[in-house]
């Protein structure tokens, strides 16, 4: 699998899985604005790299590495993330 940039920082999953595939409509109403929209930009880039660590988060949302931070601690305490690793090596994905 491979990612296809549509501008800087957007990614667009070329696989034949989508992130409308990894929740459902019920899910995502735990979700504020910020971390949905958070979620779905991250979403895309975890779908065709099965993972994600905050560095990469920060290059495509533009956020700061705190709110970055931040952001992954919320999806993770609301079960759409599994985070392994520890400080700069933690990454994220599906849960």
């Amino acid at each position: 699998m491979h990612e296809t940039v549509s501008k800087p920082g957007q990614y667009i999953a070329t696989s034949d899985k989508k992130v409308s595939d990894i929740i459902s409509d019920k899910s995502i109403d735990m979700l504020n604005e910020t971390e949905h929209k958070f979620f779905i930009a991250i979403a895309a880039y975890i779908i065709t790299n099965d993972e994600i660590g905050a560095a990469d988060a920060v290059r495509i949302t533009g956020k700061s590495p705190q709110r970055v931070r931040q952001l992954f601690a919320v999806l993770v305490d609301k079960g759409f993330l599994v985070a392994t690793g520890k400080n700069k090596g933690r990454k994220y994905t599906f849960k």
